[in-house]
């Protein structure tokens, strides 16, 4: 049996398994995978195939013991990598501009602004 016989073929054609974005593999920028449905929904994969791929269970759970002790750990080092990262920081730029063109909203130019050009904000007067 296959999916045509039981779904519209104009409701095939909008069905989607997973959408472009770009990723980071190192300190390079590549083009990569969302999976929107599927055992692997959610997750950023290097080729397309592999959101229909089952999960491997072994590593699911060494991923889960290993998420439970280092959570902490992992967060503080990627939130300082997407501060600090040129490539993280171009990968965020690209993506919001692909998410607002996708959406037929106007294209903007997205300005790199840094801290030291920015400016200082007016100090808040507290209230009586």
């Amino acid at each position: 049996m296959r999916l045509e016989e039981f779904v519209d073929p104009i409701e095939l054609e909008e069905l989607d398994e997973h959408k472009m974005i770009w990723g980071r593999d190192g300190s390079k920028i590549k083009l990569k995978y969302r999976c929107t449905s599927g055992p692997k929904a959610g997750r950023i994969v290097p080729d397309a195939t592999a959101c229909a791929a089952p999960k491997d269970m072994a590593k699911s759970a060494q991923m889960k013991r290993t998420r439970a002790t280092t959570k902490v750990r992992q967060a503080r080092k990627a939130k300082k990598t997407k501060r600090v990262n040129p490539a993280s920081k171009i990968l965020a730029r690209l993506n919001a501009l692909t998410k607002k063109m996708k959406s037929g909203s106007k294209s903007k130019v997205v300005k790199m602004v840094s801290k030291s050009t920015k400016k200082p904000k007016k100090p808040v007067k507290p209230k009586k």
